[in-house]
């Protein structure tokens, strides 16, 4: 057997077993200090990571980087710079922590573990993104039918959640989101038969059964995207009928909310007022409350002061018990990056973010349904940088399906 296949095999069994323990969520979560944890697929990732750097993959990164640095190395000095100035400031302040490290260095390896998974030639690294929203589809159903009631999740910090489907991610809005790409993914990729229309009525039961309403519009917004790249042409020449057909698909789908809607609870009234709230809350105390320094450079990335979860949950620093530490990452993206990073880090964020969503435009268009999901999710939930969120999506293979509206022959926007 050659090496090339020899290669070959290791990746697709250390990708395969990568799927099967991201797919395990929050259960494969490790605790090592009430301030430190890990999960088993970073570890993982790592290994893989080392493996192609050390087997040739180094070099080629080195030689990529170089070419980065010279054609970004503004935008790359400029976030250097903002990112190295919170760090010191935090230092200054005595907020400066491990835990900010470890998620700044986390975020490293999921990059790299992105480039070298898109570099590699495996022709079945395109079942991998199905294969693990299956996965978590299933996980997903399972503990809705035999744990509906979460609440028990409470004192270790998590949300209470009764009677919503959060799978093993714990999270109705994150594996919401999950559940929204692989129903987009199965929208754009398979052919529409009796077993593919079965799996898509199933995600959109477990989508609506999140009750997650940031999912809701994620999946609106990606939807609409999609239909627009495939229906582009259709939809300019029949203005009307293509407005019935989104006003009839609008109507069907409120009338599916306003059955599953069950006001006589919190967790599973759509119209529940208290999650706005406390996002509200968060907002006056942790976004707004910013020293002055810290409004041109941010707290530091990843760093918090570790107050959210105490006064949220103020009944387990009675008890003597540990409370979940991680950092707060605030409830909207372009919040988060401003509590992370300020006023330069917020402007160099949207900067690159346009100049992002243009190349993909020309480039891999086939994204943009996805990325347009994980905005509006990011808009309500910290869901930018969530490593189950961000490793689901490396995953996403690029289609190969020529685009009918965002070709890549078209102008730059």
């Amino acid at each position: 057997m050659s090496k090339s296949r020899v290669a070959e095999r290791i990746n697709l069994l250390v990708l395969l077993i990568v799927v099967g323990v991201v797919a395990l969520g929050q259960l494969q979560r490790v605790q090592l200090t009430p301030q430190v944890s890990f999960y088993i697929h970073d570890a993982l990732i790592g290994g893989w990571v080392i493996y192609h750097l050390v087997e040739g993959g180094g070099k080629k990164l080195l030689k990529q980087m170089r070419e980065w640095g010279r054609k970004y190395r503004r935008i790359i000095g400029a976030g250097g710079v903002i990112i190295l100035a919170g760090y010191i400031g935090a230092l200054l302040t005595g907020t400066l922590a491990l835990t900010a490290l470890l998620y700044l260095g986390r975020l490293v390896v999921y990059g790299l573990f992105g480039y070298f998974l898109w570099q590699i030639k495996l022709p079945q690294k395109k079942y991998l993104f199905p294969l693990l929203g299956g996965w978590f589809l299933m996980g997903g159903l399972a503990q809705y039918i035999l744990v509906p009631d979460m609440t028990w999740l409470k004192p270790m910090g998590w949300d209470d959640h009764y009677g919503r489907l959060v799978g093993t991610l714990w999270d109705p809005a994150f594996i919401g989101l999950i559940l929204v790409w692989l129903l987009l993914y199965l929208l754009e990729k398979i052919k529409i038969n009796l077993i593919s229309f079965s799996l898509i009525i199933i995600t959109l039961i477990a989508i609506l059964l999140t009750y997650s309403r940031s999912s809701f519009l994620a999946l609106g917004v990606g939807g609409v995207v999609l239909g627009w790249q495939r229906f582009g042409e259709q939809i300019k020449k029949h203005k009307k009928r293509a407005a019935l057909i989104v006003a009839g698909v609008g109507v069907v789908f409120a009338g599916m909310l306003a059955a599953i809607n069950r006001g006589e609870m919190v967790s599973t009234n759509l119209l529940r007022k208290e999650s706005i709230e406390v996002r509200l809350v968060h907002l006056q105390k942790y976004t707004f409350n910013l020293e002055p320094h810290q409004w041109l450079v941010g707290r530091g990335l990843f760093i918090t002061t570790g107050g959210w979860d105490r006064e949220r949950y103020p009944h387990l620093l009675d008890d003597g018990q540990s409370v979940k530490q991680t950092a707060y990452m605030g409830d909207n993206m372009f919040l988060t990056v401003l509590n992370f990073t300020g006023v330069g880090g917020l402007g160099l964020f949207v900067y690159v973010l346009v100049k992002v969503i243009k190349k993909m435009m020309r480039e891999k268009p086939e994204l943009l349904p996805f990325v347009a999901a994980w905005m509006a999710v990011g808009q309500f939930n910290n869901a930018l940088l969530a490593p189950f969120v961000v490793v689901t999506f490396i995953f996403l293979p690029p289609s190969q399906r020529p685009n009918q509206v965002l070709s890549a022959k078209k102008k730059p926007i």
